[in-house]
């Protein structure tokens, strides 16, 4: 499997440079993903490709772990999957994911 370059997978909207140092890693991710990169506090959201929310992680400053699961705990399936991140002056980022279980 190829890994997914976040550079080429990433929609910035607000100002320049707002998520220009995120890092997400692994991508694709068997056990557990970690967000950084970003100051301030900032809401994280995944969803399915059809727009379902899996995770919604908000105010969270300069990185999290995610470990894989939705909100109610349980892992996820294996599959692509989107990501929003938003900070509080309203500058987003939205990429995709991989997870291979």
């Amino acid at each position: 499997v190829q890994a997914i370059r976040q550079e080429s997978t990433g929609l910035q909207v607000g100002k320049t440079g707002a998520f220009s140092r995120l890092k997400i890693w692994p991508n694709p991710a068997a056990k557990s993903m970690t967000f950084e990169g970003w100051t301030g506090k900032a809401g994280l959201k995944i969803l399915t490709l059809t727009g379902e929310l899996v995770k919604d992680v908000p105010n969270i400053e300069s990185g999290y772990k995610w470990q894989l699961d939705n909100d109610s705990n349980e892992s996820i399936a294996s599959g692509l999957y989107f990501y929003i991140i938003k900070d509080e002056s309203g500058n987003s980022r939205v990429g995709t994911l991989a997870v291979i279980r």
